[in-house]
């Protein structure tokens, strides 16, 4: 993992995700920012196009305090980008766990949480319950998450 300094400019800064894409606006603070570093020489490059990895085989990979970083990052994700959304997967991302890790706690594949997670398909009332128990809410919070989840 690198740290980065990011210069501050006001509240939002331009972020570019490539150097061929054009930039977009994201929030930023004064903060150092943590960068991992998912395109340096890893031999998950090799599952797919040069640009693809899984994201959860790299994470598996990490020690422990990279992988608790990297679900702190993605709490500040949610904060960030989804704080006026509640959805499942503003749920599952302010819990700090990717879909596979979530499918796992509840004895799913990660497939059925992204179709949850886009209203695709809806959970039965036991698969809602062991998913409400491990994001960390009640089932009526559930609920209401996969119905903004298929809006």
């Amino acid at each position: 993992m690198t740290t980065l300094p990011i210069p501050y400019i006001d509240a939002y800064s331009k972020v570019s995700l490539r150097a061929s894409e054009s930039e977009s606006v994201a929030a930023s603070n004064r903060d150092l920012l943590k960068v991992f570093d998912f395109r340096a020489e890893d031999p998950l490059r090799a599952r797919g196009t040069e640009d693809e990895i899984d994201l959860d085989d790299y994470v598996a990979q990490q020690d422990a305090d990279t992988q608790r970083e990297i679900g702190e990052a993605s709490k500040w994700v949610a904060d960030t980008f989804y704080s006026d959304q509640y959805t499942l997967a503003s749920l599952r991302l302010r819990a700090g766990m990717t879909q596979r890790f979530l499918a796992e706690k509840c004895g799913l594949e990660q497939p059925h949480i992204s179709r949850y997670e886009s209203g695709r398909i809806e959970p039965g009332l036991v698969h809602a319950k062991k998913l409400a128990f491990a994001l960390g809410v009640s089932l009526d919070e559930f609920a209401i998450a996969f119905e903004n989840s298929s809006q």
